[in-house]
């Protein structure tokens, strides 16, 4: 039990200083809050432009490699979005089918959660990508990844 505790020490002492550092999450669902309404993927990538086009820190290279991977990661989110909504009427058609078999409903629910899962895939692989692009990403991200690649081969 004491090799354990000690072994967890660590982890435990970066956690907690991890925890204390970041942002609370009730402060950054204020500053979300106070954000434009997004309604439609269009206003979205409309919104994502502006800030882009607005910012005079980046160069004129990072802008249009940003608006490059906007207009990937917006395609991608129409497609994904497409198929939840198809996923979701035919969840619908289960749910009030004569013949409704729990099994497929199941089935259903396990593609929505599926998709869902490559949505926010979607949007954390571009804010990495924009974190690259800007020159922000931490060695010690840069250390895992080229890690995890060699761990994978």
């Amino acid at each position: 039990m004491k090799t354990n505790l000690l072994r967890s020490a660590p982890a435990l002492a970066l956690t907690i200083s991890l925890t204390s550092c970041a942002p609370s999450t009730h402060a950054i669902r204020q500053e979300a809050h106070e954000e434009p309404e997004i309604h439609h993927a269009s206003d979205l990538k409309g919104r994502m432009a502006e800030l882009i086009e607005k910012d005079s820190s980046i160069t004129d290279e990072q802008k249009s490699r940003l608006m490059s991977l906007v207009d990937r990661s917006s395609a991608k989110g129409r497609e994904l979005q497409t198929r939840m909504n198809q996923s979701k009427s035919l969840l619908m058609k289960e749910l009030l089918s004569q013949n409704y078999s729990k099994k497929r409903a199941d089935a259903i629910v396990h593609t929505l959660q599926r998709i869902s899962n490559q949505q926010l895939s979607n949007t954390i692989a571009s804010m990495e990508e924009a974190k690259e692009i800007l020159g922000r990403r931490q060695n010690s991200e840069v250390y895992m990844d080229k890690l995890l690649e060699a761990g994978g081969r």
